[in-house]
């Protein structure tokens, strides 16, 4: 008789499938640092944009099977998050990482700036993705990212980012015509 898997079996790899969603995210957010100089603000210290644009379909359009750029998300506060909102809450992210390096909370497998900067952004992005499931599961990876984080730090009644949909976008975006509806 063959060993049939156990129920614990399948949340086990559900909960490593997720970290993997989660550790993708974190890698697409990080490389879009350098996407074409997508910022909204002056560069901060350490060459960190305080906004940034993570909208990442536009950025890399060669990558094939993006879902369709239908919510652009706005003004993701890049440097306060890896100067302030990050430092010690770890517990709440679903890739942990240290207060002196809080990059690799949303840049999987980064351990310095240069793991980070130092490739061409959607070469690294594609492979991230391939290895994750592919592009097509981009919203999934964001919100098991952003999102769950959110959600753990307003569950243990810190202070948190948005929880809800127009907390991060603002509306349908019209990609070709570069508008928000």
């Amino acid at each position: 008789m063959k060993d049939r898997p156990q129920e614990n079996d399948h949340k086990l790899m559900d909960k490593i499938n997720g970290r993997r969603l989660a550790a993708t995210v974190a890698a697409l957010a990080c490389m879009l640092l350098v996407v074409g100089g997508n910022t909204s603000a002056s560069a901060g210290s350490c060459g960190i944009p305080d906004i940034m644009d993570i909208n990442i379909q536009a950025g890399c359009p060669g990558v094939k099977g993006w879902p369709a750029d239908k919510k652009k998300v706005v003004g993701f506060s890049h440097k306060a998050h890896s100067a302030g909102y990050l430092k010690g809450n770890s517990e709440y992210s679903a890739v942990k990482y240290h207060d002196d390096f809080t990059c690799r909370a949303c840049h999987h497998g980064a351990a310095s700036k240069q793991d980070i900067t130092g490739r061409q952004p959607c070469e690294r992005i594609s492979e991230v993705m391939k290895g994750s499931g592919g592009p097509e599961h981009l919203k999934k990876y964001y919100h098991a990212m952003c999102r769950q984080c959110h959600v753990n730090m307003k569950k243990a009644k810190k202070a948190h980012g948005p929880v809800k949909c127009r907390g991060c976008h603002a509306g349908k975006h019209d990609v070709k015509k570069g508008e928000q509806k």
